[in-house]
């Protein structure tokens, strides 16, 4: 049997609202259930939303890494934990940035593995 691969993403979104608004805007825009928005049960206890679809694990919080880009969505397939730690997971974070920027009209910002900053606009 071949090596089984799983997917990452990880993307800084520039937003104006909360995390609950932006989240309604990724789930329409995205064609995904509702997130459900609610306070972590371990540390650190920050507000985060989350959902599944399609065999991903979605993550939606707020970050301040990239000046300007105060929310980050991250995914990961389920089941995926031999594949993370032997490093055979494709990321898909360019692919969902810029997927994310035209379907909801979002800015979005990538840190790519040499620590670049590849940026997609709506403006």
């Amino acid at each position: 049997m071949s090596k089984i691969f799983g997917a990452q993403a990880k993307v800084f979104m520039k937003y104006e609202d909360n995390l609950e608004g932006l989240s309604k805007v990724l789930s329409k825009g995205l064609l995904l259930s509702n997130f459900t928005v609610k306070f972590r049960e371990e540390p650190p206890y920050e507000l985060t939303g989350s959902c599944e679809a399609l065999g991903f694990e979605i993550w939606l919080n707020e970050a301040s890494i990239i000046p300007g880009y105060g929310y980050v969505i991250e995914m990961q397939t389920e089941l995926s934990s031999d594949e993370l730690s032997l490093g055979q997971m494709h990321d898909l974070s360019l692919w969902l940035a810029r997927f994310s920027s035209k379907m909801c009209d979002i800015n979005t910002c990538v840190l790519d593995s040499s620590a670049n900053l590849l940026f997609f606009n709506v403006e």
